[in-house]
């Protein structure tokens, strides 16, 4: 539910499923008590509350994906949404099946996925804001509409710039890589404008409206400040991260998809009411559909394509995930405006839709009685549910085997459960490794490589085996191969920099740095890296350029992207040191000075003795 605007008679009443739920569930009240234990209980205990969120999807997550299936698919909606309903999803279907074969494509997918969401979100909180408001009477002027929706798209502009602000935190996610000035002012700048575009609507809107009936727009308005304003904000003040996938699992999703499921089975039972010729409306059909239409749209294929076509389970998921919430984003901002009359005369006006064409109605008035389904056609459909309540059943068995544990017992049935599965080998590696194994350890972790050959995640961890276990040789040979694989991944080089130098062979360290800076010259440490070597090798004019790019990346980043103090001011000292041995006495005097400060700053006492040391020998 994403536009919405005119002016509406009141419906018979405001509330859809009277204003307790309404207020809790349909408009998000229940927020505060919920994200509390999001960031408070859920951080503390992940394991255990990731298995409570699995499983949660099944009877909230998944359903109200189906319940767009639902909506959209039926009845006349298909074909009047071909373009969508039919090239665009194949499209998509497309793509999904190209992820599969090529895992470059995997981030792209995911990183759209994770962006996407909150965008999602946003739109659905305005557009059943909107829906309150024109079910209360309230005469929302175009003008107020333009406020209320600037104040939404900038609250969902502030949480992306969080999302791209420095490196991002998930190898499957891209992140601009924003400044962390930048990303502040960007985000101070949203929020000034959420909160004045809300309020300026609200203000005037409120003098026209009857008590209570901005209940519902104001909480709307609410939720969407803790949703998206709130978090960020804080994190101005504390260390509070804001993970880009928190917006696509955990609570927020869940309170999400409860909220969706609120008005869709609201909007489907009047809609249902309406076609008397297709039977009477039962609840319990519809969760039913919803419960074993979530299931089919994301398990099976991950389970066949992993079995039988030897596809890495954990990225199929991935896929499947990004590819049906892709799909949901796209229908649902096509079949819920508000502006379409069947969605506005229920979900506003409270009126009965006019009925559809549904054949011939006898001369009594009633509508002919609904076909009888077949009893074949009963037991398969019986069957089929049975067959994906099950395999729900084993990949839920699945997950908790696998989730937040070292059991190797309980890895190795999960591996058994399915073999393609590169994250549970991974963890099998590390139980293994935990045990003093480091044979079985390795053995795993080539196991995981061959689930999927096209991540690096499975051999970075057998390259930190191989360290951990002083291999250097094996490990250098180990990322050479991962370098000839991958050579645009930046990771990859900048360890094989550290293991040639650690092996003794600087100049090859130097070119494998040279390349991952070409790749990413955002990484300080790299710069620290190649300057240090220059400088040992006596090259001090070339390393000079390293040196004051490392300090120029880490006066940049944000006090939580910084190293120490004290790292920072030995190598403020080190560069005024180069700068002096090339003949720079202004600008190393200077930066003694600033390790001075810095070292008074922070009680620094050997780095400032170094310093004046070298400040004093400039003078003589």
């Amino acid at each position: 539910m994403t536009r919405a605007g005119g002016r509406s008679a009141p419906a018979s009443s405001i509330w859809i499923s009277g204003p307790w739920i309404d207020l809790l569930v349909g408009c998000g009240g229940w927020s505060v008590p919920l994200l509390l234990v999001a960031y408070t209980l859920v951080d503390r205990d992940v394991p255990r509350w990731s298995a409570a969120f699995y499983a949660l999807a099944l009877v909230c997550n998944y359903p109200h994906y189906m319940a767009t299936i639902y909506r959209a698919y039926g009845r006349g909606d298909r074909a009047s949404h071909r373009m969508y309903t039919h090239y665009l999803t194949a499209a998509l279907v497309v793509l999904g099946i190209a992820a599969h074969v090529r895992f470059a494509l995997v981030p792209w997918l995911f990183t759209a996925y994770v962006m996407w969401s909150p965008w999602h979100y946003t739109g659905q909180n305005f557009g059943l804001l909107m829906m309150f408001l024109r079910r209360a009477g309230i005469d929302v002027s175009a003008e107020e509409r333009r406020r209320l929706r600037l104040g939404f798209v900038a609250s969902y502009v502030m949480l992306l710039a969080a999302f791209n602000d420095g490196p991002s935190r998930d190898p499957l996610v891209f992140s601009l890589g924003l400044p962390a000035l930048a990303a502040r002012i960007v985000e101070a700048g949203a929020a000034a404008v959420f909160v004045a575009g809300v309020a300026s609507a609200f203000v005037p809107i409120g003098r026209r409206a009857r008590a209570g009936a901005l209940l519902g727009p104001i909480t709307l308005a609410s939720t969407q400040a803790l949703w998206f304003v709130a978090p960020v904000a804080a994190g101005w003040i504390v260390a509070l991260p804001v993970p880009q996938t928190r917006y696509s699992s955990g609570m927020l999703a869940v309170m999400h998809s409860a909220q969706y499921l609120w008005i869709t089975r609201y909007f489907a039972k009047r809609d249902a009411d309406r076609g008397a010729a297709r039977g009477p409306w039962r609840a319990w059909a519809y969760g039913a559909t919803l419960v074993a239409g979530g299931i089919a749209l994301f398990l099976p294929v991950p389970w066949i394509a992993s079995w039988f076509g030897h596809a890495d389970f954990t990225v199929s998921m991935i896929v499947v995930a990004s590819i049906v919430n892709l799909h949901h984003f796209m229908i649902d901002g096509v079949v819920w405006k508000l502006r379409h009359p069947r969605v506005s005369q229920v979900l506003v006006t409270g009126a009965e839709p006019a009925a559809a064409a549904v054949g011939p109605t006898p001369p009594g008035g009633r509508p002919a009685p609904a076909t009888a389904v077949p009893a074949r056609v009963v037991a398969w459909r019986i069957a089929a549910a049975a067959a994906l309540v099950a395999l729900a059943a084993i990949d839920q068995w699945r997950y908790l085997l696998t989730v937040g544990t070292t059991d190797r017992r309980a890895l190795e049935t999960a591996t058994w459960l399915n073999p393609h599965d590169s994250s549970a080998f991974v963890r099998l590696a590390d139980a293994d490794r935990t045990g003093g194994d480091l044979g079985s350890a390795e053995a795993a972790l080539r196991q995981a490589m061959r689930a999927n050959p096209g991540n690096p995640a499975p051999a970075r961890a057998l390259e930190q085996e191989r360290l951990e276990a002083n291999r250097l040789p094996d490990a250098y040979a180990l990322c050479q191969a991962m370098a000839a694989r991958w050579p645009d991944d930046a990771d990859t080089l900048v360890n094989a920099g550290v293991l040639a130098y650690r092996l003794g062979d600087a100049p090859a360290a130097e070119r494998w740095w040279t390349r991952a800076l070409a790749r990413d010259a955002t990484r300080a440490r790299v710069h620290l890296y190649v300057a240090e070597l220059l400088d040992g090798e006596g090259r001090t004019s070339d390393a000079l350029p390293y040196y004051r790019r490392y300090l120029e990346i880490v006066a940049a980043a944000g006090a939580g992207g910084r190293p120490a103090p004290r790292e920072v001011a030995s190598i403020v000292v080190k560069f005024a040191d180069a700068l002096a041995r090339d003949g720079d006495r202004e600008t190393a005097r200077s930066q003694y000075d600033l390790a001075i400060r810095m070292a008074h700053q922070t009680g620094l006492g050997d780095v400032l003795a170094l310093a004046m040391a070298g400040e004093a020998a400039l003078a003589r």
